[in-house]
């Protein structure tokens, strides 16, 4: 098994396997470090499907992240807002969900991904995200490649 620091730090995108496979084993890991205002099952939403979301739904099968059930559908925009976890991959997150308890992905989204000299990285918007009632830990805060 791969070490957290190696998908939580940034991963090496020729070491690690895919850019897609990368991204998704670094959202997985991501969810663990995220409290949602309520408690309950996780649903894991990606608008339109992606290679990450591929690679993310096979991930989450039969896993539990912090005791929760997590489950995975591809939906549309206006379904995922129903969603703890939206993925919107080749677009940006639509305004809407500025103000909702979900944790966005993609462009303009609460957690955003980069390659940089050849590994994935992660960015995140703590201050969307208190907002919105999500708990992101420090730890988390700390290996993230940029906060605002």
């Amino acid at each position: 098994m791969i070490g957290t620091s190696l998908f939580l730090g940034g991963a090496p995108v020729q070491a690690a396997g895919s850019e897609e496979t990368i991204k998704a084993a670094l959202l997985f890991n991501i969810m663990k470090f995220v409290k949602w205002p309520s408690s309950g099952s996780l649903k894991v939403c990606a608008v339109g499907s992606s290679g990450m979301a591929s690679a993310l739904e096979q991930k989450l099968k039969g896993q539990n992240i912090n005791g929760q059930s997590v489950s995975f559908a591809v939906t549309s925009a206006a379904s995922a807002a129903a969603c703890q976890v939206a993925i919107f991959e080749g677009g940006s997150v639509p305004g809407n969900f500025k103000s909702l308890p979900v944790l966005t992905v993609g462009n303009g989204g609460i957690v955003s991904f980069s390659v940089a000299v050849g590994k994935v990285q992660f960015s995140l918007d703590q201050t969307t995200a208190k907002k919105n009632n999500l708990g992101i830990s420090a730890q988390l805060l700390k290996l993230a490649k940029s906060v605002y």
